[in-house]
């Protein structure tokens, strides 16, 4: 098969050739329905009256998408139904490049660190050096929840604040018209007390990503707010696995499915199997009730022996 692809990407060789990301993307903006105004076209990702979608082929053959809107690439890409690796060369050897960065900024406004997300996906985090360029760590940054500003703003009009796993999920939250925040770091963030004490006056609505560690992330959010009596609703996406799922497959802010207080047996064995599938191993079997263990037989026990005996058994005897 490896012999195959050199010839898969030559126009002559097997009379298949693979598309471009330029002829990926314009495909995909077509099928979605966007129309074309010059270099520009209609972003998918919201209700666009005029052509808001810049869309350019570097040097290397990726595409660069910006949005004049503030619609975040990795939004424009899943409405598209493509994904990251579609806007670059199929036998793109390059090194990593940023695609998003996402600022987390104090009540001001003003920038503290941010996350910036690379293809192939990963993640980092850098702050501002103070000299128009990047430390590449968080070293005395106090954390912040993402959109600060914004929760602030919704906490004093006493409105509802979204809980998400991503700042993707945020974005699509907002776009929804709520206000919604997370930490950095996601599902393995650092949710601190300071955050539960700001959130707890107001309404909060927790969204779990569906999965085992999304959900257990969730229930441990509303349960440091509830304790701090917040009011607190726990939910998951109706469709898909996040906020930005559910929100893009058309269900409105209303349609969150609730999230139980507490696991299922039914959630715990999918964990299990789960955890069975990537090792191989069988999940194991369910304990059944415990029973008392049967009485030692100690009749059966040689007659030189007792708990008592200080003496020690017979030459003969320790011979067997």
């Amino acid at each position: 098969m490896h012999r195959l692809l050199p010839l898969l990407r030559r126009p002559h060789g097997l009379g298949v050739r693979i598309m471009t990301p330029a002829e990926r993307v314009r495909s995909a903006l077509e099928g979605a329905g966007s129309r074309r105004n010059g270099r520009d076209w209609q972003c998918p990702a919201h209700e666009d009256r005029q052509a808001s979608l810049s869309v350019k082929e570097a040097t290397d053959g990726r595409i660069l998408l910006h949005c004049h809107a503030g619609c975040p690439s990795e939004t424009v890409i899943t409405r598209l139904g493509l994904g990251w690796a579609d806007l670059f060369p199929a036998d793109r050897k390059a090194k990593a490049t940023i695609v998003a960065t996402y600022d987390y900024t104090n009540e001001h406004g003003e920038l503290l660190y941010q996350c910036v997300r690379y293809f192939p996906k990963a993640f980092k985090r850098r702050r501002p050096d103070g000299r128009g360029g990047w430390r590449w760590n968080l070293d005395g940054v106090e954390p912040v929840l993402y959109r600060l500003p914004k929760v602030l703003t919704a906490i004093d009009a006493g409105e509802a604040v979204y809980v998400v796993e991503g700042e993707k999920d945020a974005h699509a939250v907002e776009r929804a018209g709520a206000t919604a925040t997370t930490v950095l770091g996601g599902v393995n963030g650092h949710w601190l007390p300071a955050f539960s004490r700001l959130l707890a006056k107001t309404r909060v609505v927790v969204v779990a990503d569906d999965d085992p560690p999304g959900r257990r992330r969730a229930r441990a959010i509303a349960a440091a707010v509830r304790g701090l009596d917040g009011q607190v609703e726990t939910v998951r996406p109706a469709a898909g696995k996040d906020a930005d799922d559910h929100l893009t497959a058309g269900h409105g802010l209303d349609a969150f499915l609730p999230l139980g207080p507490e696991p299922d047996p039914v959630e715990d064995s999918a964990e299990s199997a789960q955890s069975a599938e990537s090792t191989g191993w069988e999940p194991p079997a369910p304990l059944g009730p415990a029973s008392p263990a049967p009485a030692f037989p100690v009749q059966a026990l040689p007659t030189w022996w007792s708990p008592s005996s200080s003496t020690a058994p017979p030459r003969s005897a320790r011979r067997k």
